[in-house]
């Protein structure tokens, strides 16, 4: 009988109710479980885009449906009165940056005002998920490794896909896509061979990402009182999200992947890393720096360390011009006043036609530096309160272990904003607020279990 009453109706339509009818199902369920609000949040940035790539259903709102799950998600836990989070150091700041933004709408120097509200639902979806990670994990039974272990998961997904599209190719109706748009091309090849991103949104997003999904796969590896097969799977995230961030083409993620397994390595003193760093700058390095054996992926992502690169200089000397647009407004030039969307509505202004290309730069830019300064004051107090749990959980070697490996997620996070504007990227935003929710926890609040491989 349902599918009479379809057939008698257009495709469009049908879609549409059953859009419909699966969108009132999910508002129950999330009323009931906001968590599940979230889980939905993290497949849709793994693969939300990569599905509508393929299905050809482009004309879907993702970014809406992200921001309908956070209101959802946030109503329902203060309904329930469940919500947590805003009595913590980082909760406390995070209200304060959104005070900030807030009354950037007022800032005399905007150029481009109109862009405000476009703006703030980015910053909505950067700093509510704290809000909701903190409270599941501070209300729920193993809330806290579900999440982690989904979102590895999913990574493990991202990077497979990822490896077989660099030895196979792009199948035929994605590289129709990426052929269909100048800039998406111009962006996927360079230095003659083309990126690979995974199932996410682009080769810069799937590379971060998965240099952070590897660190956090090698430091739950070293979780001493998790059964073998699962901390061998943890061992294969790491392996796989390694493998596959080298084809993606990300400077970046090179730096950031080399910088989180030292800081981890510090801070645990494993001497199985020690040795295995040794041996791999001893032999791996030098080879591809004087051979350039490697490959062209290999040759790509060795530019990072190239003092020389164009790209790098070019970043050095738009940074020095700008530098005096910046002391001339110490609250900044107003939210969305440079990017593509501040482009496309002056076109003519400096500021809007600017390329900050670091996320870093984009804050002084649209804050001042003022506000620079407190964003730099927001990340002490994230590294400050790491620490402070690390003090906390010194007597529990796998909560302490837990908490390293956000620590040294953290610091990536913050070393990639300079070349990067990271915070833009919807799988990054999900992601930091997972790593800040963890180190805002207590030890009490982390519940563990020998086998932690279950959602």
């Amino acid at each position: 009988m349902f599918s009479v009453a379809l057939s008698s109706i257009n495709e469009t339509l049908g879609i549409a109710y059953i859009g419909l009818l699966i969108s009132v199902i999910l508002v129950f369920a999330i009323i009931r479980f906001p968590i599940y609000a979230s889980l939905i949040h993290i497949f849709i940035v793994y693969l939300g885009w990569f599905l509508l790539r393929w299905t050809g259903l482009r004309m879907i709102p993702l970014g809406v449906v992200i921001d309908v799950l956070n209101i959802l998600a946030l109503v329902a836990l203060i309904v329930k009165g469940h919500l947590h989070g805003h009595k913590t150091t980082i909760g406390i700041f995070i209200f304060i940056w959104f005070a900030l933004n807030v009354f950037e709408i007022v800032n005399p120097n905007a150029t481009a005002r109109s862009l405000w509200f476009v703006t703030m639902r980015g910053i909505i979806n950067l700093s509510v998920p704290f809000f909701l990670f903190y409270s599941f994990f501070k209300n729920q039974k193993n809330a806290l490794f579900s999440v982690i272990n989904f979102w590895l998961l999913l990574g493990v997904v991202s990077a497979v896909y990822t490896i077989y599209t660099e030895f196979f190719g792009y199948p035929d109706w994605e590289m129709a896509l990426i052929k269909s748009n100048e800039e998406g091309f111009n962006r996927l090849f360079t230095f003659g061979r083309f990126r690979k991103m995974g199932t996410l949104a682009g080769p810069s997003e799937a590379g971060v990402v998965l240099a952070l999904n590897s660190v956090m796969g090698l430091g739950l590896f070293f979780s001493q009182k998790l059964r073998k097969r699962v901390r061998y799977l943890y061992l294969f995230a790491f392996i796989v999200s390694s493998w596959g961030m080298f084809y993606t083409g990300t400077r970046t993620a090179t730096v950031i992947w080399i910088v989180g397994i030292i800081f981890y390595t510090i801070f645990t003193k494993k001497r199985v890393l020690i040795l295995g760093g040794v041996i791999g700058f001893f032999m791996i390095i030098p080879f591809l720096l004087v051979t350039g054996k490697g490959g062209s992926a290999a040759t790509v992502m060795l530019t990072a360390f190239d003092s020389d690169d164009p790209s790098l200089r070019v970043r050095y000397v738009n940074q020095k011009i700008i530098r005096d647009y910046i002391l001339r407004a110490p609250i900044g030039y107003g939210l969305g006043s440079t990017g593509a969307k501040a482009k496309a509505i002056n076109p003519g202004g400096f500021i809007a036609n600017f390329p900050p290309d670091s996320e870093y730069v984009k804050v002084a830019i649209e804050y001042g530096f003022l506000g620079l300064i407190l964003w730099l004051a927001f990340q002490f107090s994230i590294i400050n309160e790491g620490i402070k749990s690390l003090l906390l959980c010194e007597k529990d070697t796998d909560k302490l272990n837990l908490i390293k490996t956000m620590l040294c997620i953290a610091i990536m996070s913050f070393i990639s904003q300079y070349p990067q504007e990271i915070l833009i990227q919807p799988a990054i935003k999900v992601l930091f607020a997972i790593c800040l929710a963890t180190m805002s926890l207590r030890p009490s609040d982390i519940v563990e279990s020998k086998n932690q491989i279950r959602i």
